[in-house]
């Protein structure tokens, strides 16, 4: 296997787990209100009165 391949399939499977553990975690947090409620007490304690931002 050459080193460009090698790195695709690398590059493939992260992106593919990364979007696999989100889809998860966003529709656990759609069907469980417990840990939806907990997730957003857990942002607002982190972030206070700041606004999230997308910027990098």
């Amino acid at each position: 296997m050459s080193v460009y391949k090698f790195g695709a399939n690398v590059g493939a499977a992260g992106r593919d787990t990364t979007a696999l553990a989100l889809n998860w975690t966003v529709y656990s947090l759609c069907n469980t209100p417990d840990a939806k409620n907990a997730f957003f007490k857990e942002v607002d304690n982190v972030m206070g009165d700041k606004n999230i931002s997308y910027a990098i």
